[in-house]
């Protein structure tokens, strides 16, 4: 009996009409504010609006509200740049390392220098063999062209330099130097879009063959590069009136170009240029595939490569005043490689500090002159078999392990340390809940 009364009952309720929800909560909101009324007692001047009480406290939640919305921000920043790094080339303070290295080689360069005028030339050598370096380490570093026009292109310059020059007047050694970096960049677009088609050692073989021509049409033509292609009594260097003489203050000239042409491949290292480059020397068909333009990036850095090598050839051409086809060889060809592979071709610095190699060792090894070569081959021979990645792997070592030192270091920290520390960041987080606390409280008031 029960329960059909209880069944009946359901019934019922089920068929009754639904009341609407919107009278329900237009009662349940009059009775919360007709109750909120009757508690804080209305405004004190009788009005209907809010209270100051109330203003204050709208105020406090909105600044906690747009508080807690700015640190969300924050959060979501910081959570988007872990989950999307920077690429390693952004976070490796390119800038901040060629300043360090600028003031370092300022300071050290007119020490050495100051020992004797050959310690001066060969410090000014090392400065344009590293800019031709950095310049070649573009051409076949990063563009992957296996190319032998790099010394071609600074007889290019030396030739182009000493013409324009000795035509000329008034400001005619700038003249000629604008004339060579015109001339390396324009002879390089014509010999990258003529062996265009050529890769890997083919194109360098292609080189080769352009730069022996090259070679031999400037020692049979005297009406531009001199009787057997020997040019003499160039001016020496001068700029805006200022005329450098003395190799101590070519120094500064040659620094300056060099701390020019480092800034720039700064850039390049930071760039896309360099990643797309690298992608269309290792996968060239892959690169292509995923729209990187390969072959415009590599004939970019050949011509910027061959201009660099050329105003190279037509600053030392001014600075010794004569130029010759010897000048520029196949030795310093085999050279500008070694100079790279000693180095390391995986970054910019690695030119340079293999040019220094390149430049230094037969100065402290001339006092075995007899043996001379054959001790320069087996050094050779040791450092490209010991060190594969060139003396910035070994730099790069040598950092790797003291950061892993450091870090070993700072992680046994002892335990008294560890507590303290934490105990003074859970000091800052209780104060921090402390102050969330009370402005809650005032916004609740």
């Amino acid at each position: 009996m029960t329960e059909k009364m209880l069944v009946n009952k359901a019934r019922t309720a089920s068929a009754a009409p639904a009341q609407p929800r919107s009278a329900d909560a237009g009662s349940a909101r009059n009775a919360m504010t007709t109750g909120r009324a009757s508690t804080d007692g209305g405004r004190p001047d009788g009005g209907d609006g809010p209270s100051s009480a109330e203003v204050d406290g709208a105020k406090a939640s909105g600044s906690s509200v747009d508080s807690g919305v700015a640190a969300a921000s924050v959060l979501q920043r910081l959570s988007a740049r872990s989950l999307h790094p920077r690429p390693p080339s952004y976070r490796a303070r390119g800038y901040s390392t060629l300043g360090g290295f600028l003031i370092f080689v300022a300071i050290i360069g007119p020490m050495i220098g100051g020992h004797s005028r050959s310690w001066q030339f060969l410090v000014n050598t090392w400065l344009m063999y590293s800019v031709t370096a950095v310049a070649f380490y573009w051409v076949f570093g990063l563009a992957g062209r296996f190319a032998f026009t790099q010394t071609f292109m600074m007889s290019v310059g030396a030739y182009v330099s000493a013409f324009v020059t000795m035509q000329g007047k008034g400001h005619a050694v700038i003249l000629g130097l604008l004339a060579a970096l015109v001339a390396g960049a324009l002879l390089g677009l014509g010999i990258f879009v003529l062996l265009r088609k050529a890769q890997a050692i083919y194109f360098g073989i292609g080189t080769l063959a352009v730069a022996s021509i090259g070679l031999y049409a400037f020692a049979r033509w005297p009406a531009f590069t001199g009787p057997g292609g020997t040019k003499t009594g160039l001016p020496p260097l001068e700029f805006f009136g200022k005329q450098f003489l003395k190799d101590s203050s070519v120094f500064w000239l040659f620094f300056g170009v060099m701390a020019a042409v480092l800034l720039l491949g700064v850039f390049i290292e930071r760039s896309p240029l360099r990643r797309e480059a690298v992608a269309g020397r290792e996968k060239p068909n892959v690169a292509e595939l995923a729209g990187i333009p390969v072959n415009r990036h590599q004939l970019a850095l050949f011509m910027l490569g061959s201009a660099v090598g050329a105003l190279v050839g037509g600053l030392i051409a001014h600075w010794v005043g004569v130029v010759a086809v010897d000048t520029y060889g196949i030795d310093l060809g085999v050279g500008l490689f070694l100079m790279l592979i000693l180095g390391g071709r995986q970054s910019m610095w690695g030119p340079v500090l293999g040019a220094a190699f390149y430049v230094a060792l037969p100065e402290f090894i001339k006092s075995i002159s007899r043996y001379q070569r054959i001790v320069y081959g087996v050094i050779l021979l040791i450092v490209i078999m010991v060190l594969p990645m060139g003396l910035v792997g070994l730099f790069k070592r040598v950092g790797d392990l003291l950061r892993t030192t450091f870090r070993r270091v700072k992680g046994t920290r002892g335990p008294a340390q560890t507590s303290a520390a934490a105990a003074g960041a859970g000091g800052v987080q209780a104060h921090a809940s402390a102050n969330s606390a009370r402005e809650v409280d005032d916004a609740d008031r």
